[in-house]
């Protein structure tokens, strides 16, 4: 083999290993990247919605609800509960969202059990202790708002709620007991007050709604 031939040869071969060597470094860089994006888009949606609320005026919402949560059976005069997956004993709670603002839209609305705005859950320290886990249907599709291995969800977003008599809903709320041990829940029979938040993202602005959970 002539040393032209040779040179050549050697020369295609640097060419190809500075190639692989960029598809590497580039495909480095692509995967680290991937991991610092995957890494934003679990940043908590208060943090995101904060940052993106805006001077919108929040609308003026009503919100309404029919039936209570009811587990006076389920829960015995210890405070505890025999079996997993029991679903409430009356039928579930709905409620409905009204916008009666004349002059502002609700914008980006989110049903939740936390309150974005005030930070603060909505179900207190009992309920947040015990075993019971909420969800809401919208759509036909039943989406967690609290489990007791999760936490508080980021909730649904429903959209935007005209103003001028504006309505979303129907809106069915479920809650599903597991076993628990004695004391787990209150053992004298007492209702303990629940609440849910219909929340404007574009104002930052929460308004909240009350259940009862009966004992």
């Amino acid at each position: 083999m002539s040393k032209k031939s040779s040179g050549k040869i050697w020369g295609s071969v640097l060419i190809a290993a500075i190639l692989v060597g960029s598809l590497s470094i580039f495909g480095t860089w692509y995967y680290l990247d991937s991991i610092d994006t995957d890494d934003q888009t679990i940043a908590s949606l208060q943090s995101q919605l904060s940052s993106r609320a805006t001077t919108i005026s929040p609308a003026t919402l009503t919100l309404t609800n029919t039936g209570a949560f009811t587990f006076d059976t389920a829960i015995d005069a210890n405070g505890g509960v025999a079996s997993d997956d029991t679903a409430d004993e009356d039928a579930a709670p709905t409620f409905t969202i009204t916008n009666d603002d004349q002059n502002d839209n609700s914008i980006g609305t989110y049903i939740t059990l936390y309150d974005l705005e005030g930070s603060d859950g909505g179900l207190g320290a009992v309920l947040e202790a015990a075993t019971a886990s909420f969800y809401v249907t919208v759509g036909g599709v039943r989406t967690p708002l609290y489990t007791p291995e999760g936490g508080y969800s980021s909730g649904v977003l429903i959209g935007n709620i005209a103003k001028n008599g504006g309505v979303a809903g129907a809106y069915t709320l479920t809650c599903i007991i597991d076993s628990a041990a004695d004391d787990t829940y209150p053992d004298d029979a007492s209702d303990i007050t629940i609440y849910l938040y219909a929340y404007q993202s574009s104002a930052d602005d929460s308004t909240r709604l009350a259940f009862t959970f009966s004992t």
